[in-house]
């Protein structure tokens, strides 16, 4: 009897800052790891359907051997239909006719997911005593060890295996029973690409270190993620065959929509961001495999938009040497040929969006000509001062510039703002941090307010409507520069922090209140903004 596999993610659980980048998009990491083991156990028919689908050999829907089911709890809850109840009832009914002990559930956790996420362990270790449970996500890389009941004293396992880093290659060998004991993992590590000795074992508690599939040692990886099969969207079909994810209308798209992750990393130095410690380096699917995923979408599911959900979708100028550009040039010329009418959106940096091309026109008019209708772009300040804090590697007036740009060829622009108190980047300011010294109080508060206005008048010049302006007070994220910062200096200097979270791990700096009343209704818990109004069905 093969094995039954349950993958799904906890709801969402917005912290104390409405994190808006939680938009209900297919969760592809558990989807990833679906098309690895479904292809492992179909004789790759998952990835023989899609390319058979895209050259119209096949029309009927995707048969699933059935080792692998999931459910997106972060889209149910978006929309307020998450019930621990329905994904209960679905594994038991997936788990139908299995033993109790080829049974695995996996967990892709974020930090701020990690309330809600332990209670889901706690039920789901209660009610299936002899499921193998699998935890895997950023939370998991960073702080393998909190997944007990009581994790300073390691007490109370409610994982069997928690995988760091990337899951595609673990997967396969946790659910074949290849790493139950360390000497199964010395034994068999080098057949899945696994490090055995980065890996620990504390009795049943397992922490496997996935690695960085396909990672060169030189930091760029270009097309190395096509070795992947593609994801396993049809894990998340309704009952009636659709993909039920509604597009961000902000970005000038349409539905019916999906999702696409065509790169991972973004090796930039950013103080705010985690993905150069989650995801070092930069790899790449090829042009021509994006091509034949936003192909297999459109005519297996009429999908019209695509939304490039990744941390840079044009890599250059960062800390390892490379760039994207020529690849993403020919997926531009590709695409108008096979799909003219796709729309989609990307993220991307203001320094990369206006980066002069060898002759003919500028970047952002080769996406535009391309279909391009809407980009994602980290503003983050109009201070140069605090863009120099942040680490940005970006000037005001290059996102003058690239605002601009996208403007004059018809691409949305949805903002990111970052606020925070300039002095908590300046260790050498630390002792000067007195809150009952009026003259520091005075002088903060007229910092605070030119930064404040200097940026929403920066928002108001370029004309960014307020729907497609995302504005955050920064938080100490694990485990980006500032929260290390932080996390290393608060001891010292208790000032520095207003509150812990010690669940989820994030350090909330001074100045965070005063900055959530300046831009957040903190009387209620603050909805990400849609615009469009949907409600699927349950």
């Amino acid at each position: 009897m093969p094995p039954r596999v349950f993958l799904t993610t906890p709801p969402l659980n917005m912290a104390e800052t409405p994190l808006q980048y939680h938009r209900p998009l297919a969760p592809l990491g558990i989807a990833y790891l679906g098309a690895m083991l479904e292809d492992r156990y179909s004789g790759g028919a998952w990835s023989q359907y899609v390319e058979k689908r895209v050259q119209g050999k096949v029309a009927h829907p995707y048969a699933s051997c059935g080792v692998v089911r999931a459910l997106d709890n972060m889209r149910l809850s978006f929309y307020g239909q998450y019930s621990y109840e329905r994904l209960r009832s679905q594994i038991a009914d997936h788990a139908t006719g299995a033993k109790e002990d080829e049974l695995f559930i996996g967990l892709s956790v974020l930090s701020d997911g990690m309330h809600d996420a332990r209670r889901m362990l706690i039920k789901l270790r209660r009610e299936f005593p002899r499921a193998k449970i699998v935890v895997g996500g950023p939370h998991a890389t960073f702080f393998p060890d909190d997944f007990y009941s009581v994790p300073e004293r390691r007490e109370g396992p409610l994982a069997d295996f928690v995988v760091r880093n990337e899951g595609e290659l673990a997967i396969l060998g946790i659910v074949e029973g290849k790493f139950d004991t360390p000497a199964d993992l010395e034994r068999n590590a080098h057949r899945y690409g696994i490090n055995p000795h980065a890996c620990t074992y504390h009795d049943d508690y397992r922490v496997i270190d996935g690695g960085q599939y396909a990672a060169p040692a030189a930091g760029f990886g270009a097309h190395v993620l096509d070795a992947l099969p593609p994801p396993a969207y049809f894990l998340f079909e309704d009952e009636s065959g659709s993909l039920p994810y509604e597009p961000d209308r902000r970005y000038g798209l349409q539905a019916p929509a999906a999702n696409i992750n065509s790169s991972r990393g973004c090796p930039h130095k950013c103080t705010f961001c985690t993905i150069p410690m989650l995801v070092p380096g930069y790899r790449t699917l090829s042009a021509q495999r994006i091509l034949q995923l936003m192909e297999f979408l459109s005519v297996q599911y009429g999908v019209q938009s695509i939304f490039f959900r990744e941390d840079n979708f044009i890599y250059e100028g960062g800390t390892i040497a490379g760039s994207r550009w020529n690849d993403v040039e020919d997926f531009c010329k590709e695409l108008k040929k096979r799909l003219p009418d796709m729309k989609w959106a990307i993220e991307a940096r203001a320094d990369n969006l206006v980066q002069p091309t060898p002759s003919g026109p500028s970047r952002i008019a080769h996406l535009a000509d391309a279909g391009l209708t809407g980009i994602y772009v980290g503003v983050e300040s109009a201070s140069d001062a605090m863009l120099k804090l942040y680490v940005k590697g970006s000037t005001v007036n290059t996102m003058s510039e690239a605002i601009q740009a996208c403007g004059s060829h018809n691409v949305a622009v949805v903002t990111t703002v970052c606020y925070g108190d300039p002095d908590i980047f300046l260790r050498r300011d630390y002792p000067l941090i007195d809150d009952a010294d009026d003259h520091y109080k005075f002088n903060l508060i007229e910092q605070r307010e030119r930064i404040l206005g200097e940026t929403r008048a920066f928002l108001d010049h370029h004309e960014i409507p307020l729907e497609r302006r995302e504005e955050y007070a920064l938080v100490g994220i694990p485990v980006s520069a500032i929260y290390k910062l932080l996390d290393r200096e608060r001891v010292k200097f208790p000032a520095l922090v207003e509150s812990v979270d010690t669940e989820s791990r994030y350090l909330y700096p001074k100045g965070f209140r005063w900055w959530a009343n300046a831009i957040y209704d903190l009387k209620r818990r603050v909805r990400p903004y849609v615009s469009y109004d949907y409600r699927p069905p349950i």
